[in-house]
């Protein structure tokens, strides 16, 4: 009877340990990418957009079509990105620029053609010379590069 007593006790601190064990929290990560691994990710789908990571915007410009147009930068990802807010709802493209020595790269995302959208391109490294821009009605404008 004994051995049954201490084998109930021990599968009860077995399982609090383990059940302990799977409920405690671990913590976020800043993004899930780093440097070129970022070259055409979701900047929002790999975390390296979230506010800890303490987002910074390299330079912003308000073209004629209306808008704005940022281009950002995440250190703990070392990537960049633009991001077009879409205040009239005009039709084109977002894109983020980058060269690096003897090439250069571009990643793009269609804007949504809905008044007041944010729309953002994927990400690319930020071991490149990058630059954010976005393309509408046969017109391109951009921000400087960093």
């Amino acid at each position: 009877m004994r051995w049954r007593v201490k084998l109930g006790i021990t599968l009860s601190l077995l399982a609090t340990v383990f059940a302990t064990t799977i409920v405690a929290p671990t913590p976020a990560l800043a993004g899930t990418c780093l440097y070129t691994a970022c070259n055409g990710s979701d900047p929002h789908g790999t975390g390296c957009d979230q506010p800890e990571d303490q987002i910074w915007t390299l330079h912003t410009i308000w073209p004629e079509i209306a808008g704005a147009l940022e281009l950002r930068y995440s250190p703990s990802c070392g990537a960049a990105w633009a991001r077009y807010t879409n205040t009239f709802g005009v039709p084109g493209r977002v894109e983020i620029y980058g060269c690096g020595e003897g090439f250069c790269l571009v990643k793009w995302r269609k804007l949504v053609e809905t008044p007041d959208r944010v729309v953002w391109s994927p990400m690319l490294s930020y071991t490149y010379r990058v630059q954010a821009c976005v393309l509408s009605n046969g017109n391109r404008y951009c921000t400087a590069q960093f």
